[in-house]
């Protein structure tokens, strides 16, 4: 019955309403029939007979107050979601090899299944330039990124929108110069994978004013290609394996307390107003960061 009656006339008006009530929730008031006509450019009829199917269908209930306006008394963020035909969301992120992307993608996972309506995947995939195509093909609802790496598709004309920023340190620690703890001499060889934005970037200033050669390579393959000196060194990111990894050393390439790459974005493609108000309505970024300490402390195991 709701496909047949999201297939009528009416059905990208009440698949277009029931998009914004997925970023509401009980108590808020809600927008009147004349304030959605004009947004949606429908007879007011039309959307008075949406809201009427999204309140039969058990979507939303309303609660008039007079000259106040109308407001929400229940909402089923399930029903929304599969109105809008997106009950099922796909995110991907960064292919899991350190602890800190373990927190991370469970972060993410408990906090966006939670009582949300949803059911929320996660898919992993080495280099932000394959995420974002993937992202932009429809094979995934959001992506998560650097935020300097997000910043710069969209500076760059990707079709794609910085939904939600995380804080300092929740993408990675640092980032550093990798090296084998016995290398000497100069630094020629140097391993880069080119579909990272982040460290070609972070590699081309670094070494702006040295002869190097790039040896492109697959990001998590990296740090064994220094081990068997395949390449001299790379930037990559600091965490508690490489430190205490007695065949390797790293030196700083600058102060990263203030470094942006360190934080985490997710993306969305524009337009995607079902996913950009589900995530607006239920991504807790404080949430997400408390789960991912506690799984670099060791309080809780990584799930996702």
């Amino acid at each position: 019955m709701l496909k047949e009656t999201l297939m009528q006339k009416g059905g990208i008006v009440i698949q277009a309403i029931a998009q914004d009530f997925i970023g509401m929730e009980v108590d808020d008031r809600v927008p009147t029939v004349e304030e959605l006509a004009v947004r949606y450019q429908a007879a007011r009829g039309t959307v008075q007979q949406a809201i009427t199917k999204l309140k039969e269908y058990g979507a939303i209930q309303l609660e008039p107050h007079g000259h106040l306006g109308t407001f929400i008394n229940e909402i089923n963020y399930s029903k929304l979601m599969e109105i809008c035909g997106a009950g099922n969301l796909v995110g991907v992120m960064p292919l899991p090899y350190s602890r800190r992307y373990e927190g991370l993608a469970t972060g993410i996972y408990a906090t966006l299944n939670h009582k949300t309506g949803a059911n929320v995947s996660l898919a992993f995939m080495g280099g932000s330039d394959r995420r974002v195509q993937a992202l932009l093909d429809g094979r995934y609802n959001f992506a998560v990124m650097s935020l300097p790496t997000a910043q710069h598709y969209f500076e760059n004309n990707h079709t794609i929108e910085i939904s939600q920023v995380l804080g300092m340190h929740t993408y990675v620690q640092a980032h550093a110069l990798i090296m084998r703890s016995d290398f000497k001499g100069e630094l020629k060889r140097i391993g880069v994978d080119n579909t990272s934005f982040d460290q070609i970037s972070m590699t081309a200033k670094y070494f702006q004013n040295q002869a190097i050669e790039l040896v492109p390579l697959k990001y998590a393959h990296i740090i064994d290609n220094i081990k068997s000196r395949m390449i001299d060194g790379a930037i990559w990111s600091l965490e508690e394996r490489i430190v205490n990894d007695a065949e390797l050393c790293y030196k700083s390439i600058g102060a990263q307390r203030h470094d942006e790459n360190t934080r985490a974005a997710i993306v969305v493609a524009q337009g995607d107003v079902t996913v950009r108000n589900f995530l607006k309505r239920f991504f807790d970024a404080k949430n997400v960061e408390n789960l991912q300490q506690a799984v670099l402390k060791n309080e809780m195991l990584p799930n996702y």
